[in-house]
């Protein structure tokens, strides 16, 4: 399942906020401020606040009761909340906590839970063993729903329900950078649209696994290209670059492979262009025919190596090759077990095994092979194999399974 980053930033914010709200209700009835009855806004009189403020005296400050408060003591805010059933019932609401000082994180939190009270019943029901691949038409409903209740938390909320206002600082800088409140917004609106496209062709795939994979893959390139279309009429040109550099394919690549590494700013910029440069020229070829293109692929992973390899200190190349060539990497696994060879020994072994696949590769033209393929002679590769790991590590990689290329028999004359 593609995730959908906007449903996550909103659990998580919704979590955040719902904890907020208690503390705030708990304060305030240890305090025991009345609350309200019925819609009436709470009010406080000149130069008082709410909470642990005092008024311009020093006195403590006195929330002014509701006249209409029963003769058992004022509701509670939560009694309050679980009153609010219609939009006017949390327009009142909402009214009520603003007047009362309340911040808006915290109205944003109990008005979240109002809703979510009210459209729980109206979720989709499916059998659990159909929450990992949902039938397209329950996915359909439940992304109308979710639209329903945003639109509406929107229209409740106004302003304080704007992405740019809900979003943590630090979570905004790593997705959006420097974008304005105006730009930001206008961002996250275009993604929403993206996402449920995403999600909705998801719940329409085929059976067949690696087709789908293929179909996936084909349609996340269409979308980013579509979406950075889209977003070129919201950004300037620099500003495009900056959403690429911390959103795209390639710039998530590059977060994956350098995961266990320290890199600079102005390393990450410069191999994100490589990565972007590569996955432009070759894209991922899945259960295809196409064995030009897969060739060329192979060839051009080598050279972005040898393009990445001067940007990092030694050991660092070699941590990030682990993760940005599958090749390499089985190859350093195995290597890792082995007493005496070192990371700079296995690159060197890797290069060799790239030369001798070359060697072995049939001609090809036209995306076919061409031609009967000649079998080269091994035994140079084996003995510089043995060179480079001594003849017992040689031969126990000569038994693995991505080793044996250079254990082949030799070609009868």
């Amino acid at each position: 399942m593609v995730e959908n980053p906007t449903m996550k930033k909103s659990v998580l914010v919704a979590l955040g906020l719902s904890l907020a709200a208690n503390l705030a209700l708990g304060v305030l009835l240890w305090r025991r401020a009345p609350s309200v009855h019925g819609s009436a806004p709470m009010t406080v009189g000149p130069g008082q606040a709410v909470g642990n403020q005092t008024t311009k005296s020093g006195a403590a400050p006195r929330v002014s009761k509701d006249d209409g408060a029963s003769a058992t003591g004022p509701r509670s805010l939560a009694t309050l909340l679980a009153a609010a059933r219609s939009d006017d019932d949390l327009r009142a609401l909402i009214a009520t906590l603003r007047a009362a000082g309340f911040p808006a994180n915290v109205i944003r939190a109990m008005v979240n839970e109002a809703l979510k009270a009210r459209f729980a019943a109206g979720e989709p029901k499916m059998p659990f063993w159909q929450r990992i691949n949902a039938p397209a038409e329950l996915v359909a409903a439940g992304q109308a729903l979710e639209r329903e209740r945003r639109e509406l938390f929107e229209e409740l909320l106004g302003a304080d329900a704007a992405p740019s206002a809900t979003m943590a600082a630090a979570q905004r800088a790593a997705r959006y950078g420097e974008l304005s409140d105006e730009k930001l917004n206008a961002v996250v609106r275009i993604e929403r649209d993206y996402n449920e496209v995403r999600i909705s062709a998801l719940s329409t795939g085929g059976p067949n696994v690696i087709s789908r994979i293929g179909d996936s893959m084909d349609r996340e390139r269409l979308l980013e290209a579509e979406l950075m279309a889209d977003l070129a009429g919201v950004l300037g040109p620099e500003e495009l670059e900056a959403y690429a550099l911390r959103n795209s394919q390639s710039a998530r690549k590059v977060m994956t492979q350098s995961a266990g590494i320290a890199v600079t700013a102005e390393e990450f910029a410069a191999l994100y262009r490589l990565q972007k440069e590569f996955d432009s020229a070759h894209p991922m070829v899945v259960g295809g025919d196409d064995m030009a293109a897969i060739l060329k692929r192979v060839e051009g992973q080598q050279a972005l190596n040898e393009k990445i390899r001067p940007l990092l200190t030694e050991d660092r190349f070699y941590r990030y090759l682990e993760s940005a060539d599958s090749s390499y990497a089985r190859l350093a696994r195995f290597t890792a077990q082995q007493p005496g060879v070192s990371p700079a020994t296995s690159y060197k072994v890797y290069q060799l095994q790239q030369e001798l696949e070359r060697a072995l590769r049939p001609k090809v033209q036209n995306g076919a092979p061409a031609g009967r393929p000649v079998m080269p002679d091994i035994k140079p590769y084996s003995d510089r194999l043995e060179a480079l790991l001594g003849p017992s590590v040689a031969a126990a990689y000569k038994r693995t399974p991505f080793g044996r290329l250079f254990a082949l028999p030799p070609q009868p004359k």
